[in-house]
């Protein structure tokens, strides 16, 4: 069960995190498929490591992996689509606790809730 879960969880000071830091410095955008070939790692495992910390820009929709750092703001600006994931994963959450606690779902489009407009 450990070995399933460090897939999904890496430490933010890892060893891994600061080898794949080492890795994108100054490369641009580098995909899973060649951080994989490079160095072994599975594409699960560079998900975990990339989402340990801040320093790894990566999204739904990017190219792939960058250093947060060397980003132009547009890359940056572009990583809204995290929120909006985010807002919509919450909000199916909060809709299915309801459903399980009161028989009766709460889901409402997230991007028109106060919260989705950062209220």
């Amino acid at each position: 069960m450990d070995d399933q879960l460090s897939l999904f969880q890496t430490a933010k000071d890892a060893p891994e995190v600061a080898e794949l830091i080492r890795i994108l410095d100054n490369r641009g955008w580098l995909t899973a498929a060649q951080i994989s070939q490079a160095t072994g790692i599975s594409d699960r495992k560079i998900r975990s490591i990339a989402s340990a910390t801040p320093k790894i820009l990566s999204y739904p929709g990017s190219p792939g992996y960058r250093l947060t750092h060397q980003a132009s703001r547009e890359e940056i600006d572009a990583a809204v689509t995290l929120k909006t994931q985010g807002q919509a994963m919450i909000a199916r959450y909060v809709a299915l606790l309801n459903e399980h606690r009161y028989g009766q779902g709460t889901f409402r489009d997230p991007a028109s809730s106060s919260y989705a407009a950062g209220l």
